[in-house]
């Protein structure tokens, strides 16, 4: 795991066991004292392709922190926050880990999905080269952005764009899948991209460096946008039908998380 990705494991880490979840996570998840039974299977579905953030789901599997609190957990990859919320909502997945103002967008739309538990700030990072021109935010008006509608920064760009004075109409829309992004700002077919941290930000400074291309970046955060980020995502109906399931999922991301912060070289 790179030292990036432990910065941030261990952030959630800290920020998931200050977390205030939902009231139906008020103990641990019962325990039959009888014979064991079939264990839960559920797919969790995370929200981008798997990278050093996503170790606690992982070592929490690996572990057995969700087997012995009776889940038989499939990690599936994902290609953005929309598109992990939808496959939540729609049943394609039991449980996930979405950014938090995309699975709020959605549920506006009609998907019923909530988050049971919140992982920190919005970890988004605008990046773009010294070939690009830009030298402030307003620059970014008239320059190509690699993005794909599917990820949270298509839905958190317009607000950072308001609060900053920027016109976002004036920015131009290349439609990227993710893995080609930091290609795109690398060999100037973009002009800037916007990345989760220790995601593929660190991509595109690898690939940078390699070519000689100094890469400029800021953070939504510390320029306005200072919100609630990624989160532990639910179907709404699982709440109330399934709370134990929903609670021991819950806790064995919780238990691995930690375990992640704490086991950084072995995670």
């Amino acid at each position: 795991m790179t030292s990036t990705a432990k910065r941030l494991v261990s952030y959630l880490a800290k920020a998931l066991l200050s977390a205030t979840l939902i009231y139906w996570v008020s103990g641990p998840a019962s325990v039959d004292a009888g014979a064991a039974p079939e264990p839960s299977k559920i797919v969790v579905q995370l929200d981008f392709i798997i990278g050093g953030k996503h170790a606690p789901w992982f070592v929490a599997r690996d572990k057995g922190f969700y087997s012995k609190r009776g889940l038989a957990v499939e990690i599936l990859a994902g290609k953005g926050s929309a598109d992990a919320v939808r496959a939540i909502g729609a049943g394609l997945a039991d449980v996930g880990f979405a950014d938090l103002a995309t699975a709020i967008v959605a549920k506006s739309r009609g998907v019923p999905v909530q988050a049971v538990a919140q992982l920190g700030y919005v970890p988004v990072t605008l990046l773009w080269s010294d070939k690009s021109g830009i030298k402030n935010l307003k620059d970014l008006e008239g320059k190509s952005w690699a993005i794909s509608p599917g990820q949270a920064q298509w839905f958190l760009m317009p607000a950072f764009c308001k609060i900053n004075q920027i016109d976002f109409k004036a920015i131009k829309i290349e439609n990227t899948a993710p893995p080609l992004q930091p290609a795109a700002l690398v060999t100037g077919r973009a002009d800037f991209i916007a990345m989760f941290r220790a995601s593929n930000d660190e991509v595109a400074e690898a690939a940078a460096k390699k070519q000689g291309v100094k890469l400029t970046r800021i953070y939504m955060k510390d320029n306005g946008l200072d919100i609630y980020g990624s989160s532990l995502i639910v179907r709404d109906e699982d709440v109330k039908s399934r709370p134990d399931v929903i609670r021991a999922y819950v806790e064995g991301t919780m238990e691995g998380l930690r375990y992640t912060r704490e086991h950084s070289e072995e995670a």
